[in-house]
């Protein structure tokens, strides 16, 4: 029950020491039977993608510079999207995309 709200004052705290301003984020309602993931990703410019899945729902939230994404499960690239994002994770690599444009990419360390 927690966890949510310290994860959400966490990403708030982050922003607000690097002089940005979070915007409040609407955590969707979850039961008990939901599995929750927490993923913080950093690229290689130093850029960080906060992200709340829920794998039952399939739902993910993310927190990319400032603002606040919901994304559904997409059947067809295995990933999450809606009418502006696509976020898609293969092999290691984590790639958000905002009309097809990559805004976000991490790729795999060796």
């Amino acid at each position: 029950m927690y966890k949510p709200l310290l994860y959400i004052l966490l990403m708030y705290f982050l922003y607000a020491c690097q002089g940005q301003t979070a915007e409040q984020i609407e955590v969707p309602k979850t039961g008990k039977d939901d599995q929750i993931i927490y993923i913080t990703t950093i690229n290689s410019a130093n850029d960080t993608l906060f992200q709340i899945k829920n794998a039952s729902k399939g739902v993910s939230q993310i927190l990319y510079k400032g603002d606040s994404i919901v994304l559904l499960k997409d059947s067809i690239s295995d990933g999450f999207s809606n009418k502006n994002y696509t976020l898609t994770e293969q092999n290691g690599e984590t790639t958000l995309r905002q009309k097809g444009k990559i805004i976000f990419q991490n790729p795999l360390k060796k």
